[in-house]
């Protein structure tokens, strides 16, 4: 494989690669069965088997590429309207100590609006969840 072997400073490790096709546990009430029983078991030697190893990489996988494509950009919108509603209510909060006159009206329906769309959000995230798993 051209290695340079009269180099002493060429690295040469050993890789073992290891597959499996692990659609049916995926696709198949059997796999979805058996995924649930070493879940649910509490012999945690199972999880040194090659093979769930594999398995649980993919899942993870899976799973981090879910959150990061479709979770994070509706966490961070909450967090924004979270941010925002904070800060309205804090400068109504200041308004009122200092008696100066404001729109509390206004105030008030722009913190229930920002809720509301937060209580949104919050809605659409849960569904995501729910659709992919």
């Amino acid at each position: 494989m051209d290695e340079d072997k009269n180099n002493k400073h060429f690295n040469n490790y050993p890789v073992e690669v290891r597959a499996m096709k692990i659609r049916w546990f995926i696709l198949s009430t059997y796999g979805r069965e058996f995924l649930k029983s070493i879940l649910n078991n509490e012999n945690l030697e199972l999880y040194n088997i090659p093979t769930l190893r594999i398995m649980i990489e993919y899942f993870y996988r899976q799973y981090k590429n879910f959150l990061f494509k479709q979770d994070l950009p509706l966490f961070l919108i909450k967090n924004i309207i979270f941010l925002i509603t904070l800060f309205l209510n804090e400068t109504h909060n200041q308004n009122h100590i200092k008696k100066r006159t404001t729109n509390d009206g206004l105030y008030h329906f722009l913190i229930v609006v920002l809720l509301l769309f937060q209580i949104l959000v919050q809605t659409i995230q849960l569904y995501m969840s729910y659709k992919q798993f």
